[in-house]
């Protein structure tokens, strides 16, 4: 379809909005390109009927940038921005997703999330949806084996081991704790390398066999790979080599050449 500059269609901007979890969406909203910032935020909101975050993401083609400000959004605007995400906010406690669309809860719902580390009951007040479990844990919690490396879910070096009651079994899996938000753990059981027994001066049988294996070099990826074996353990009374082998996927090293971590998973298979 060709517009022709003038017309009353060049005039309007048509932008496809991702609403990330709880309760995932996708909608599309009409604005004249004259339109504010504000004016984005509040059409969206009406779209969506759930208070969402006063700020949204768009990929330029090779970043993802932030808009919180008039002059960003001119400028993301002029670029020939066409599509954003946004999150829900904190508020949105008040509402339910049912059929891909929200309502009012009826019922009264919690303003804190519950949940354990390591054994150890926490509590977050009115949590930001945005907070997610791996600065909680470093910066709240001082479980400072928990890395901080690429912040998208690629390398591993955050993983932990996460346990939800799943009917007649406790499910074990890992996951990357940079992208796991707080407000999605309520009831959860959080396991980090400290709580394999290093803090009590015991090691855990992978934790030794990796050092015992020479499995580890400059230690950054470490926590995040005995993690990430540890939930296969946890998780199956007789894993195969493959389990721990495929278990290992999302984990990087850039040391060891992967074979004395290969060797070692292979002794608890």
């Amino acid at each position: 379809v060709t517009i022709a500059p003038g017309s009353a269609m060049a005039e309007l901007l048509i932008v496809s909005v991702v609403i990330e979890e709880p309760g995932a969406q996708e909608v599309s909203v009409c604005l004249p390109r004259s339109a504010s910032f504000q004016d984005l935020l509040t059409k969206v909101q009406a779209a969506v009927r759930c208070p969402i975050e006063p700020q949204v993401w768009y990929w330029d083609g090779s970043d993802r940038l932030l808009i919180s400000e008039e002059d960003e959004w001119r400028c993301a605007v002029r670029n020939g921005l066409r599509a954003v995400t946004v999150e829900r906010s904190v508020d949105c406690r008040d509402f339910v997703f049912v059929g891909g669309r929200n309502q009012l809860a009826d019922g009264p719902w919690e303003k804190s999330v519950r949940f354990w580390v390591n054994g150890q009951e926490v509590s977050v007040e009115n949590p930001s949806p945005s907070a997610s479990l791996m600065d909680f844990l470093r910066e709240n919690r001082g479980l400072w084996s928990v890395k901080v490396g690429c912040r998208e879910g690629g390398c591993g070096a955050c993983t932990v081991a996460l346990a939800r009651n799943a009917g007649d079994k406790i499910e074990t899996v890992p996951i990357n704790s940079c992208l796991q938000k707080l407000c999605g753990l309520d009831g959860a059981h959080i396991t980090t390398t400290e709580g394999l027994g290093t803090r009590s001066g015991v090691c855990h049988p992978l934790q030794q066999a990796m050092a015992d294996g020479n499995a580890s070099q400059c230690g950054f990826c470490t926590p995040g790979m005995v993690m990430s074996l540890y939930a296969v353990l946890a998780d199956k009374e007789t894993p195969t080599a493959r389990d721990m082998e495929q278990q290992l996927d999302g984990n990087l090293c850039r040391c060891t050449g992967y074979r004395p971590i290969l060797d070692v998973a292979s002794q608890f298979a």
